[in-house]
């Protein structure tokens, strides 16, 4: 059974806002997200290649090194 609660982080203890429905003693795996903050919107996932054809034309010379670190190399 998969069940989504809020909780409450108090004194290194995660208290529920609302009847678990388990018994005493009985072992759960919990996953941990933050809820969003009010106001905010929540991130979207990130999709490879979604800033394809955004960016027109790179430097010729993108790839070389910068003059600037030289010196290190």
């Amino acid at each position: 059974m998969t069940r989504t609660l809020a909780a409450i982080f108090e004194n290194g203890v995660l208290k529920p806002l609302e009847d678990t429905g388990l018994a005493e003693h009985e072992v759960v795996e919990v996953e941990i997200r933050r809820k969003p903050e009010e106001g905010h919107a929540p991130r979207r996932q990130r999709v490879f290649g979604s800033a394809k054809g955004i960016i027109k034309r790179m430097s010729d010379d993108f790839d070389e090194p910068l003059e600037d670190f030289r010196e290190y190399m």
